[in-house]
């Protein structure tokens, strides 16, 4: 499958695309010591996962991200075999990320995408991900404060929380899903106002407003919230979901439907913790 503006691969064991522009920087003959032996900086470490900076005086940096599971909490057997079978998540982030860019929103531009197969039948794949740094701050930072800084001041803070709800209104309205919505996975791009959706891996598009995953996004959003800011969460979350309502345009019986699951699912995270 031939994909817009990138070359496909395959070397070494690995299947993938570069982009077309960038391929000439990669060296796609040793593509694993390439990504392993670079003057990447990590950011962040997992035993089935990574990701790292790299550097580009000059140029916008580059992110490395290398993913061997599903997930971290329940990497067993059936897991395992299931992370075999499934396509590679690394492409599936080129591809959503791209109609993301179609439909008007933004996402990391992806350099490579590709998947590590082992010759031996119970090697683990390894997909690998090269990613264009994103712009601008996190709307994490803005909201909660970091231990450097402290979150927007009023009424900017009111105004950004409810941006986030305008925002990922018209992300559903799209058909669009986030794999792990929350403020911490958005930035705010400096020159174009807008957010960009990184942590891509799950994100995917339906053909109508999905009620059920839309309402999942605003859980897990909600959630973060109610983690960074306790105390001042209950009057945020209605900040949020009435600036979403009004930007979404859902019939009244629908808004009403994702009113119920959302409660539902909001609930369920706080019991759980997580």
């Amino acid at each position: 499958m031939s994909i817009r503006g990138y070359q496909f691969f395959h070397l070494q064991g690995w299947r993938g695309y570069v982009l077309g522009e960038e391929a000439g920087q990669i060296p796609l003959q040793e593509l694993l010591s390439w990504s392993q032996g670079t003057e990447a900086v990590p950011v962040r470490t997992l035993p089935l996962r990574s990701i790292a900076r790299l550097p580009r005086p000059g140029k916008p940096d580059w992110f490395l991200k290398t993913i061997q599971g599903l997930t971290e909490r329940k990497d067993g057997l059936l897991n395992a075999w299931k992370w075999r079978m499934r396509p590679s998540r690394a492409i599936h982030i080129l591809k959503i990320s791209q109609c993301l860019e179609e439909a008007g929103f933004q996402a990391p531009k992806v350099i490579l995408a590709a998947r590590h197969r082992p010759w031996w039948p119970w090697g683990r794949p390894t997909d690998l991900l090269v990613t264009q740094a994103a712009q601008g701050p996190l709307v994490s930072q803005l909201l909660c404060g970091t231990l450097d800084t402290p979150p927007l001041p009023e009424p900017h803070h009111s105004q950004l929380l409810q941006k986030t709800g305008r925002e990922l209104a018209k992300l559903h309205r799209a058909g669009f899903v986030h794999g792990d919505s929350h403020p911490g996975n958005y930035f705010l791009d400096p020159h174009t106002n807008a957010f960009t959706y990184i942590d891509n891996d799950r994100t995917c598009r339906f053909q109508d407003f999905p009620l059920q995953g839309a309402a999942r996004n605003l859980a897990s959003a909600a959630f973060y919230l109610s983690r960074k800011r306790p105390l001042q969460f209950p009057q945020e979350l209605p900040l949020l979901l009435e600036a979403y309502l009004e930007e979404a345009r859902l019939p009244t019986a629908k808004a009403q439907a994702l009113r119920s699951s959302l409660e539902t699912a909001l609930a369920k995270r706080l019991r759980r913790g997580r």
